[in-house]
């Protein structure tokens, strides 16, 4: 489906958290993200572009629980799903987020690749996202076709962290030798 993208300002520092070759230091990075002011600007951003059903992108299991427990501290309807969610939990939360029964599923790598809910019109990234792939796997969540679905929302929390340009590169498309950008 045709999307949206939105690249919305992040004040986290990401110079002061090591890097440790191919990702963050996870207890510096949790430490910088599980702040109420970074999640009401997560907050803020979703509620000025997002539609009905959302996939967030996170980098944590600390971090899905904590943004889960703020959205539905602010009247939404969310849940946490990762590695410690059973199968039958997962199921369950991904049939009410196709209902509307769920305004936002917050996830950690369970939703890269394999799983398909085209009723997902918001995709919402509050992580460093490392590999090219791995962020065109979860982009790929929400561009899948559904009737009635006009585009996909991409909401994308930018900060300075490092390789953050390369997953932009994906949607420049290509000159052409006449100039234009091909499709």
């Amino acid at each position: 489906s045709p999307f949206r993208y939105y690249g919305i300002y992040d004040e986290t520092d990401y110079s002061q958290i090591s890097w440790l070759g191919t990702r963050y230091d996870a207890e510096q990075l949790a430490e910088a993200q599980l702040k109420e002011n970074v999640a009401a600007n997560i907050l803020k951003a979703w509620e000025s572009h997002r539609q009905t059903r959302t996939l967030t992108f996170c980098s944590s299991i600390l971090q899905a629980d904590f943004l889960s427990a703020f959205f539905n501290k602010n009247g939404y309807r969310t849940v946490s799903l990762h590695s410690q969610t059973s199968e039958v939990v997962r199921k369950q939360a991904i049939k009410q987020l196709k209902t509307g029964e769920l305004d936002a599923i917050m996830t950690v790598n369970l939703f890269n690749e394999g799983v398909d809910i085209p009723e997902v019109d918001t995709l919402l990234f509050v992580r460093p996202t490392e590999s090219l792939t791995v962020f065109t796997q979860q982009i790929g969540r929400g561009l899948r076709l559904k009737e009635g679905k006009e585009c996909c929302v991409i909401i994308d929390l930018i900060a300075n962290y490092r390789n953050a340009d390369v997953k932009h590169s994906m949607f420049y498309l290509p000159q052409t030798a006449k100039g234009k950008k091909e499709a």
